[in-house]
C-alpha cells in the first residue's frame, strides 16, 4: 500500500527529473552544480530520497524554479494523470503485495517512462469512465486474480478453523451441530441472534443478514433454509473469531469501501464453508466419487443431504479441495442467475485456475451461449411443475472452433427470496488424458455431449435452434476481415 510519504517523494523525484531534462542537465553536470552525489541524485528522481531543506534550494536554484514550485505536489499537466493515480483510494487501498509488487518498484518503473505512464493512466481512467467499471469492480477482480494464484486453496483459512475446532471443543460431526455455534456466537462473542425483525421489512426481502457493531446484534432473515442460516453462522463466527475488523455488514455484499473488505468477505466465507464441510471428510468423500464409473446425479444430492450444503457451498468447496489434494487444476466455476420466462441470464461469479478457460468472457453484455448446461440446467427445473428441488445435470462440453473440451458438472435451484430468479453454479474439468485417468465417470457414453460456444453474437453455429441472438460481433469481423483482404488484393495487383 502506497503511504502519503512515498507520494510526496515520487512526485518531488519526477520534478527534478523533468527539469533537469528540459535543461539538458546530465546527472554528472547536476552533480557539479549542487554538490550532491551522482548516486543521491539517482535515487531522488526514482522517489528513494528526499532531500533536506538546503539541499532542496540548491536544486531549485541550479534548476530555474522557486523552492516552493518543486517542493509541491502540482505536476504540470502532462504528468497530472500520475497524480490521480497516487491521491485515488484505488490505488492507495490496491493488494500491490499479495501479488509480489512493491509500491516502491513500482513507482521506480513508472519513474522510469512518466510520459508513457501517464498516457496509459488516462487511457484507463477515460475506459472507467466510458464503460463505467466501478471501484467494487476492481476490487473484486483483485481478489479473483488472487483467488487463481492460491489455486484457490488457502491453508491459513483452513488451520484457523482447525484452532477454533480445537479452542471450542468441537466435535467433527457431520452434519455440523449449529445450536453449538449459535451458543458461541451468543455467550463467548456476546453477539445477540434476532431472527424476527428483519422480516418484518418489505425493503430488506433480499437480505440475508446484517451484523449491527454498536449493539452487537446479528439480524437473520426467517426466510431462510437451514443450510444458509448455517452458513451464515459460521460467517459470523469467522468474523469474530479471525478479527476482521474491515468487515461488511450486510449479506450479500452489495458495496465494498476497500479491498479488506472483499478480501474479509471472501475469508469468512471460506473460513464457514470449511468449518461445515471438513477437509478430511471431504476428501475422502471425493476419493468415493472419483471411483464411480456412471454418472449418477444422486451422488452429488447425496453430498448436499449429508453436510447439509447449499449447491453454492459445495461447488465452491470442490474448488478449495480438487487443486490441493486431486491436481486437479485446470478447471473453471461459474455462477448465473437468470429470469428463465424472460430469457435473460446473467452471470455474477466467475474463477478460473491454471489459466483461462472456455468460457471466459467476463460480464459481457452480450446472450451467453444457451447450450451451456450451466442455463440449460436453470430452464430443465422452469419447466417441471414444482421447481423446488436442486436440479443436478452434466454435459461434455466442446467448443467451437477450439481443440477444447470441458466435462461440466452444474446445480441449479430456486432464489427463495425472490422465486422469479433461477440459480446455477457449474464447475468445468478440462476433458484432457489426466483428467479421464482420475474422474473415472468423466469416459460415462452416457453424459450428453454437446457443441458450445461463448455467446450468440459471436457464435458461427450454423441452424441453432437455442440461438438467442443474431451474431452480430461476428459479422462485423467478417467485414472487416473482408475489408483487409480486398485491401491485401489491391496492393498485390498494382506490385504486379
Amino acid at each position: 500500500m502506497l503511504t502519503g510519504n512515498q507520494t510526496v517523494k515520487f512526485v518531488f523525484g519526477l520534478k527534478v527529473r523533468a527539469l533537469r531534462i528540459k535543461k539538458g542537465l546530465s546527472f554528472a553536470s547536476l552533480a557539479e552544480k549542487t554538490g550532491l552525489s551522482i548516486s543521491f541524485l539517482n535515487e531522488i528522481e526514482k522517489g528513494k530520497k528526499y532531500p533536506k531543506a538546503d539541499k532542496i534550494l540548491l536544486l531549485a536554484e541550479n534548476l530555474g524554479v522557486e523552492y516552493d514550485d518543486l517542493v509541491s505536489l502540482k505536476l504540470d499537466p502532462e504528468r497530472e494523470g500520475l497524480v490521480l493515480l497516487l491521491n485515488s483510494t484505488f490505488f492507495r487501498e490496491f493488494p500491490l503485495e499479495f501479488f509480489g509488487l512493491d509500491a516502491q518498484k513500482l513507482l521506480e518503473i513508472v519513474s522510469e517512462a512518466p510520459d508513457k505512464v501517464n498516457a496509459f493512466i488516462h487511457a484507463i481512467l477515460e475506459i472507467v469512465r466510458n464503460y463505467d467499471i466501478t471501484r467494487e469492480r476492481f476490487y473484486f477482480a483483485a481478489l479473483q486474480a488472487y483467488q487463481e494464484l492460491r489455486n484457490n486453496y488457502f491453508e491459513e483459512v483452513e488451520q484457523q478453523v482447525v484452532a477454533f475446532r480445537k479452542a471450542f471443543h468441537i466435535h467433527n460431526t457431520i452434519p455440523v451441530d449449529r445450536k453449538q455455534w449459535y451458543d458461541i456466537l451468543e455467550t463467548h462473542f456476546q453477539v445477540r441472534i434476532d431472527k424476527k425483525a428483519m422480516p418484518g421489512k418489505q425493503a430488506l426481502r433480499d437480505l440475508r443478514s446484517y451484523y449491527h457493531p454498536e449493539s452487537s446484534t446479528f439480524y437473520l432473515n426467517k426466510g431462510l433454509n437451514a443450510s444458509q442460516v448455517g452458513f451464515l453462522q459460521g460467517r459470523e463466527l469467522a468474523f469474530q473469531y479471525m478479527s476482521l475488523k474491515d468487515r461488511p455488514l450486510q449479506t450479500p455484499l452489495v458495496e465494498t469501501d476497500s479491498f479488506e473488505m472483499a478480501l474479509s468477505n471472501f475469508q469468512a466465507s471460506y473460513f464457514s464453508v470449511a468449518l461445515l464441510m471438513d477437509e478430511q471428510e471431504m476428501v475422502r468423500d471425493i476419493k468415493d466419487l472419483f471411483k464411480q464409473k456412471q454418472w449418477t446425479p444422486g451422488s452429488i444430492a447425496s453430498l448436499l443431504r449429508k453436510y447439509e450444503a447449499t449447491p453454492e457451498m459445495l461447488m465452491q468447496r470442490l474448488t478449495n479441495l480438487l487443486p490441493r489434494h486431486f491436481g486437479v487444476k485446470q478447471l473453471f466455476f461459474l455462477r448465473f442467475e437468470g429470469r428463465p420466462e424472460l430469457n435473460l441470464y446473467h452471470l455474477t461469479k466467475e474463477l478460473h485456475l491454471a489459466g483461462n478457460h472456455h468460457p471466459h468472457a467476463n460480464f459481457l453484455s452480450e446472450h451467453y451461449c444457451r447450450r451451456w448446461v450451466a442455463i440449460q440446467a436453470i430452464e430443465k427445473l422452469y419447466k417441471q411443475p414444482q421447481p423446488e428441488e436442486v436440479q443436478v445435470s452434466a454435459q461434455l462440453s466442446s467448443y467451437h472452433e477450439t481443440p477444447n473440451r470441458y466435462l461440466c458438472i452444474s446445480l441449479a435451484w430456486r432464489n427463495n427470496s425472490s422465486p422469479e430468479v433461477f440459480i446455477s453454479v457449474t464447475i468445468g474439468f478440462l476433458a484432457d488424458e489426466e483428467l479421464l485417468t482420475k474422474l473415472k465417470f468423466a469416459n460415462d457414453p452416457q453424459i450428453p455431449q454437446r457443441l458450445v460456444h461463448t455467446t450468440c453474437e459471436r457464435c458461427s453455429i450454423a441452424d441453432c435452434r437455442e440461438r438467442a441472438a443474431a451474431p452480430a460481433l461476428l459479422e462485423e469481423q467478417k467485414q472487416a476481415d473482408g475489408i483487409e483482404e480486398a485491401l491485401r488484393e489491391l496492393v498485390s495487383a498494382e506490385i504486379k
